[in-house]
Formats: C-alpha cells, structure tokens, sequence
C-alpha cells in the first residue's frame, strides 16, 4: 500500500482535534447520540456498528458513551480528563513523531481518511513506551524523565483503549499486548504522608495570612478524611443535625455510589460556618431550606469547586505568599532521600511532599493511627473497600513502628538505653 507523507498523515488525527476543543457537555449532548443513531443504523444494514467512524470519532465515543443506567457511576470528570490527554497526546506523537518510532499511515478508515490508529502495528506499540520514556520532547526539553508513576498510568490507559477498539473491530490487531511492562515499586509512588506537625504549620500560615478559603478547607479535610471530589460534590442539604448524638454530620457519596456518613467535629462546624460567612453566604442551615442542592464550598464566583480547580487552586493562592513564607513551607515539606531509593550508591538529593488536597486525607490516616484508632476503623471512615489501600497511606508509619528496639526493656543495657 502507498505510505502517506507526513503532511498527509495529518490529516488522519484532524477529528480527534475537532473534539479536543469541544466540551464535554458539547460531545455528550451533540455527538454521542449521533454517534449512537449511526451505530444502530449500522447494524440494520448488518454493518460494524463503526462503519463511517474516524478516530477522533472513537475516541469520543470511548471516553463519553453512556455506560451505566445510573449517570453518577460514569467516569469522574477528573478520570476523563486524564484519559483524555493519555490518549490524544498518543496519537499526536504518532502524528508528529512517527518518523522517529518507524510510524507511517498506511490504513484508512470506512469514511477513507487516513487512521493512525488502524496503521499502528505491534512493533510501533512495543517501541512507543521507551521512547515515551528516554527521547521523547518532554524528556528532551526538561532533561527529565517521566517517573514510572506516570508511565504506568498512560500505559493503562491506552491498553485499556486500544483493547476496546480490538473488541469493537475498529481494529484489526491486538496491538494492546505489545506495551512493555512498567513495574511500580512502593518508592515509584508520590510521597503523600503528612505529619500532624506539618498540619498545624500549615492551618497556622493560613490563618496568619487571612487566607481563610485555604484556612477552612484544609481543615475541613483533615478532620473529614473525605477526598477531593467529595468534597467538591457536598451540598448544604448532605450536611444534617443528630439530636441523639448532639452532633453534625455529613452524608458523602464514595466510590461504587456507595455512602458513608462522617461526623463534624464542633470545630470543623465553626469553621465551615466561618467559610460560609466569609465568602458571602447563607449559613448552611438557612440555605438547605432555600435550596437542599447548593453547593457547601463554592469559589470567589459563587460556583461549586470541581476537583482538578481545587488542585489548581492550592497551588495558585500559596505561589502569592511572600517570598518567606514560600521558602519556610518549602522548608517543612522537603525531605532527603537517594534519587533512586534501590540503588545505594545513588546521590541523596532533596524530594518534597506536594501539597495538594488529597495529602489531607493521608494526614487524617496518619493522625487517626497515631491516636490508636483501629486500621479496620481508619478503612471505614476513609470509605476504602480494601484494607490493603489503608495500609499504603500507613506504609511508611507502620514500618518505622514495626522494629524490635520499639518494644525493649531498657533496664536490660543498664542505662545505656
């Protein structure tokens, strides 16, 4: 078959552009049941129900298909997000790096466009992933490497793609196989452990700065436990008053739609109510009588936060403090360690903790162990399935708790203990 020049090629990935600058409300309200009406249509005529499809079609049609009867069991806007980048940086590097990974078009699809995806072939797969890794631009402009974090989650992703285009038969190949392998190791993750210590350092340097949004979400977070997109999702009406108890609680909606209800402490009410206040709002309990459905946290406009916002939006408020109180936070939540942690012959650099607002919900496991709290307990009120999951945010506590010398009798050296 005629291989396809690269100015050519381009022309393969434009529908996969179109989409990448259409919304997500645009793509499932405009597209997806278009794309579902076609699909019907082909299998009338006893066709593959993506005949007429490109690949920027598929890709829409994979990320935003209707799944589940029940909407909330859809991909979170957070998970679609990073599919999304997985799987359009992908065949953007195919499109404009195929001549370094031996890549060219040579397939076209029903509508006869040029497809990178029915072109890519076992040995383009299997290549891709060092060449993520060691020369890609990324690599070459920061002279850094992806951590092995990163590539696991993209190699993930894009098996989990590509297997599902071979299922569909918009493929030919199941080229999913041909990824390397990428092996996680417990030092391969991001250090996310928090110490109480470094909690109050910072509840104190938000307070200190009348930054109160910072100052009560961070606190909010801690004493809850609750990971970022629930709190995101809260609603002044799940926030209820218990007369048996005397106490406040929230009801979140987990993972798998399953609920938990997690008690306030009566400071973390006073401080919600602080945050309400000044940020221009009812009180929760005047708002649920008005509207059971507002959002609990909003931002400056009045809108609920969406998680990746909330992300962005520790990182943008702290990069403003003065230049001091940068370099102190900096201080607190830097720690050494070898560059690479298995090979001790490696040079000790410095690492750091980011902070983000899931390292608090690490920090309330890390505080509820310390306060002697049962792991089963933390599991539940954490809202994990699997104790193993627990036991990742507890790994570096428990292993440093775990040593014979935590339990010797010191009378047995005679003073020198």
């Amino acid at each position: 078959m005629e291989i396809v020049s690269k100015e050519n090629q381009s022309n393969a990935i434009m529908g996969l552009e179109k989409f990448s600058q259409l919304s997500v409300q645009e793509i499932k309200t405009m597209f997806i049941p278009a794309m579902n009406e076609m699909r019907y249509q082909n299998e009338e005529k006893s066709e593959n129900q993506f005949a007429g499809f490109n690949d920027g079609m598929m890709v829409a049609y994979y990320l935003f298909r209707d799944k589940h009867v029940d909407s909330s069991k859809m991909l979170s806007e957070k998970t679609i997000t990073a599919y999304r980048a997985a799987i359009t940086q992908f065949l953007s590097d195919f499109q404009n790096y195929g001549y370094e990974l031996g890549f060219e078009c040579t397939e076209v699809d029903s509508t006869g466009q040029f497809s990178i995806l029915k072109s890519l072939r076992p040995r383009h797969v299997e290549k891709y992933t060092d060449w993520l890794q060691n020369d890609s631009p990324y690599v070459r402009e920061r002279g850094k490497k992806y951590s092995a974090a990163s590539i696991s989650q993209k190699v993930m992703i894009l098996k989990g793609f590509l297997n599902k285009l071979y299922e569909w038969q918009y493929i030919e190949t199941p080229i999913h196989f041909a990824f390397k392998s990428v092996t996680l190791t417990k030092h391969d993750k991001p250090n996310r452990d928090v110490t109480p210590d470094q909690v109050k350092f910072l509840l104190d340097v938000f307070q200190s700065m009348s930054h109160f949004p910072l100052f009560c979400i961070t606190h909010f977070l801690v004493t809850t436990g609750i990971r970022n997109t629930e709190l995101c999702n809260l609603k002044v009406g799940d926030v209820k008053y218990d007369q048996m108890s005397k106490k406040y609680y929230i009801t979140v909606i987990a993972k798998g739609n399953k609920d938990r209800e997690i008690p306030l402490l009566q400071k973390t009410v006073d401080v919600l109510r602080i945050f309400r206040r000044l940020t221009g709002l009812q009180s929760f309990e005047e708002m649920a009588l008005q509207d059971a459905n507002a959002p609990l946290f909003t931002t400056s406009r009045g809108t609920a936060f969406t998680a990746s916002y909330l992300d962005h939006y520790y990182e943008r408020q702290m990069s403003r403090f003065p230049t001091l109180v940068k370099e102190e936070i900096k201080k607190r939540f830097t720690y050494t360690e070898r560059e690479n942690p298995l090979d001790k012959t490696s040079p000790i650099v410095e690492k750091q903790v980011k902070i983000t607002p899931h390292v608090f919900r690490h920090a309330y496991a890390i505080i509820s162990h310390h306060s002697g709290v049962a792991l089963d307990v933390i599991k539940d009120s954490l809202g994990h399935n699997d104790r193993k999951t627990t036991e990742i945010y507890l790994e570096s506590v428990i292993k440093k708790e775990r040593n014979a010398v935590n339990e010797w009798n010191t009378e047995l050296m005679d003073g020198y203990l």
